[in-house]
């Protein structure tokens, strides 16, 4: 639990890294050789479908139960949810995340009939970073659904790379464990670092002041957590928002309007999710008409071209059409091989190479399938109705 929420000793980064490794190995986490050059967090809540929540430490376990049949995990219970501390190769998780984290969702609607959605973070490289994968992971489970009532949401999926709101939240997190555990030179040094880099970024002013807005915020929850009212009171009359005033009149109309301006911000996000969701599922659509005959293309290769994990492709796609992937490549390649049987004089195993067939048994039975003919016979029908 220090690992997530940055409860760590005032040290160094590569003293603070030793100490937490030391820790790892102490509890068992780890051994004295192993270094994963990895860290995943994964936050998983389960749900009535009325919305009512279910998560409960019984269901640690089977959480757990899959994961550790792909990757090097850690399960516990913390705040009504089920938080997982995910160490792997860049390759394993490359390859086994995304599958470990759809059956976790799979199996606990099929076995519960509820709704299960997993958060995941960004993949850190140090145990010290783990605080911050765990609030990505826990922020990205209040975005828009918008797959359906349950699903895996990826930060990378979800936040455009590069994007400003992610150095918000890494800032924001490093700044309160800096402050709650740091010595005065370390806070300095790491104040000096940020701005400094804010201005060779060339931010613009709105873009500075909602990351100060947000460290303000940070800052107000490291002192809440720790000190007493009276003094928060004097710190924030003391910061650079003493002087912001909300407008409202009374208690009522401050909830109108809150609530007002967070279903803008939910609409806003929700057709933005909508409109990047349809132009990804169109750019796979396009590579799939463009590349059908590569006998290699797969859910996996194009995700990896749109730099999307291939779950999120797979219900964008699903959402969008109504059809799997497979379904989608398999009518293409067909239908293309239809059309080549009926206008040109290619033997068929040319034909099914042509539409991403090594196999010319595989490529018959899947055309007869389809088509409810087999290739050689609408060739003879078509050649019959010609003359």
């Amino acid at each position: 639990m220090p690992l997530f929420f940055g409860a760590n000793p005032p040290l160094a980064d590569a003293a603070l890294e030793q100490y937490l490794h030391g820790q790892a190995v102490e509890c068992g986490l780890l051994t004295a050789q192993d270094i994963p050059p990895g860290y995943v967090v994964l936050v998983t809540a389960i749900a009535g479908r009325d919305g009512t929540p279910l998560t409960s430490r019984a269901h640690v376990h089977a959480v757990e139960l899959v994961l550790q049949k792909y990757l090097h995990s850690a399960s516990c219970f913390i705040g009504g949810r089920i938080v997982s501390l995910v160490m792997a190769s860049e390759f394993d998780l490359n390859k086994y995340l995304h599958i470990a984290v759809s059956e976790i969702v799979q199996s606990i609607e099929r076995v519960m009939q509820a709704r299960c959605t997993v958060g995941v973070s960004r993949t850190v490289g140090a145990l010290s970073d783990c605080h911050t994968a765990y609030r990505e992971a826990i922020g990205v489970l209040a975005y828009p659904a918008g797959l359906g009532d349950g699903s895996s949401r990826f930060v990378d999926d979800l936040e455009a790379r590069g994007s400003i709101r992610s150095d918000f939240t890494d800032a924001a997190a490093r700044l309160e464990s800096v402050v709650k555990s740091g010595s005065r030179a370390q806070l300095t040094a790491y104040l000096d670092n940020l701005f400094d880099s804010l201005l060779s970024a060339r931010r613009s002013a709105l873009e500075t002041d909602l990351m100060m807005i947000q460290l303000l915020s940070a800052l107000c929850r490291a002192a809440g957590a720790i000190v007493d009212p009276s003094t928060v009171d004097e710190l924030w009359r003391a910061s650079p928002l003493a002087g912001l005033s909300l407008s409202y009149r009374s208690f009522d109309e401050l909830r109108a309007k809150m609530t007002d301006f967070c279903l803008q911000v939910n609409d806003a996000i929700s057709q933005q999710c909508r409109e990047s969701g349809k132009l990804l599922c169109d750019q796979a659509l396009g590579m799939i008409r463009a590349q059908y005959g590569d006998e290699t293309l797969s859910l996996a290769s194009i995700s990896e071209a749109l730099h999307i994990s291939p779950n999120y492709l797979s219900a964008l796609i699903r959402k969008n059409t109504g059809e799997t992937f497979v379904n989608l490549l398999t009518a293409q390649r067909l239908d293309a091989a239809k059309e080549l049987l009926q206008c040109t004089s290619l033997k068929v195993m040319e034909i099914a190479a042509r539409c991403g067939y090594a196999d010319q048994h595989y490529f018959s039975y899947c055309f007869k399938k389809r088509f409810d003919i087999s290739p050689l016979a609408l060739r003879r029908q078509n050649a019959e109705d010609g003359a």
